[in-house]
């Protein structure tokens, strides 16, 4: 399981700081974001109904109530976030105003058009919030690949890199929640050298969730702790859920254009859910969990 801590642990900083150095720099239309967002939201959609609820509910056991409730816990938290940090700014900035988007109706006042219509953009330290909504969501992250590795060893087969499609939701999301803090720092008027600094300090937080949560405290492997990764599981979903809405109603509630493309992303993004399934192995679900902390201990030594 060292493996896939360490593997997961690169490609999710390497995803993040790419998209802050990358993606920040390149000069999306407001078409061309929102099909990528409706694409990671239809993704992050299928994995957390597809995959994370399913989890949630067999390692407690089967109690879905209980597994509903740590899914609408999950969906407030997130909705805390956003509410308190505002945590909704998905677009690089750019100087020519590129990302300003065309369309009649959307030629109301937008965080491109007046920046004194959006929050974060009032201040010069607003990203600071940005920062910490995005970094709890990170760690969240992190926490819940480390419980999607920790409970394949209830598998009498462990795949190499198992949840794959929990995975790959977040490592498509990553670059997105990088460029959001690299474009309200950039358009507060930071330097290079303090956006470059917060990029890689962002992108050391899902890697550290995933060690905290494997090795910190060493809970998950406990037998008497799989209802805390049947929370982890369900929290996760709702956090999901409310990431990937927030990402693809705004368009679908206030606009009307370009609505065939955007569908068939979002139905592409679930689809491609719905593939990771697939290629994911059945296995037996007897739980292992006193062999996971024989084999953690022993990877440590």
């Amino acid at each position: 399981m060292q493996t896939a801590y360490l593997i997961y642990a690169i490609l999710t900083f390497v995803c993040s700081l790419l998209g802050g150095i990358v993606i920040s720099k390149l000069k999306f239309s407001h078409t061309g974001l929102q099909i990528l967002l409706s694409f990671v939201g239809g993704l992050m959609l299928a994995v957390a109904i597809l995959h994370l609820l399913p989890h949630s509910v067999t390692e407690l056991k089967g109690n879905t109530k209980t597994a509903s409730v740590a899914m609408l816990a999950g969906i407030l938290i997130t909705f805390l976030l956003l509410r308190v940090f505002q945590v909704h700014q998905h677009g690089a900035y750019d100087d020519t105003q590129s990302q300003i988007c065309q369309h009649p109706e959307h030629r109301q006042a937008t965080a491109s058009d007046d920046p004194n219509h959006c929050e974060v953009h009032r201040s010069r330290y607003s990203w600071i919030g940005l920062f910490i909504g995005l970094g709890i969501h990170a760690i969240i992250d992190g926490l819940a690949i480390s419980a999607i590795v920790v409970e394949s060893t209830n598998h009498t087969e462990v795949p190499l890199l198992p949840g794959i499609a929990l995975a790959a939701a977040i490592l498509l999301h990553k670059p997105l929640d990088s460029m959001s803090v690299i474009s309200v720092m950039k358009s507060s008027g930071w330097d290079q050298n303090a956006v470059r600094l917060a990029n890689f300090s962002f992108a050391l937080i899902s890697p550290l969730g995933i060690y905290i949560a494997a090795y910190g405290f060493d809970v998950f492997a406990v037998d008497s702790n799989t209802s805390l990764l049947g929370w982890t599981f369900g929290i996760s979903a709702g956090c999901f859920i409310t990431i990937a809405l927030s990402d693809i109603l705004p368009e679908l509630t206030f606009h009307n254009h370009d609505r065939l493309k955007l569908t068939i992303a979002l139905i592409l993004g679930v689809a491609l859910g719905f593939m990771l399934q697939g290629s994911e192995t059945t296995h037996d679900h007897t739980h292992h969990h006193p062999t996971a902390i024989t084999e953690l201990s022993t990877s440590g030594t």
